[in-house]
């Protein structure tokens, strides 16, 4: 699980939605705004994609997870991985996969 201090808090979420660069996968997409502080993560899954709360709650903590794994690689900045639609039936490998070509996007 990622550390608290990896974490975005609620009260970043408008700067990032309104200054914040946009990455599309087919899975999900990524806000991403570079700051050069510290790097901070969230994940984002609507009810719309997992309706069920312990489904969105184990993808959630399954990209924390892989973020966590990844997280030398990433460069400083905030990020939000917001989740499309049909993205619940995804694999473990997939969300690797999907996490490692945003990184090369950034």
């Amino acid at each position: 699980m990622l550390p608290k201090k990896n974490r975005i808090t609620r009260s970043v979420y408008n700067d990032l939605f309104k200054k914040g660069k946009n990455i599309f996968s087919p899975l999900f997409t990524v806000k991403y705004l570079d700051d050069g502080s510290e790097k901070k993560f969230s994940v984002v899954i609507p009810k719309k994609v997992l309706s069920l709360a312990h489904d969105r709650n184990s993808l959630r903590r399954l990209t924390y997870d892989i973020i966590y794994d990844l997280l030398s690689d990433f460069k400083p900045g905030h990020y939000i991985f917001i989740f499309k639609k049909n993205t619940g039936e995804s694999k473990k490998e997939d969300l690797i996969t999907e996490v490692k070509s945003i990184i090369k996007k950034i």
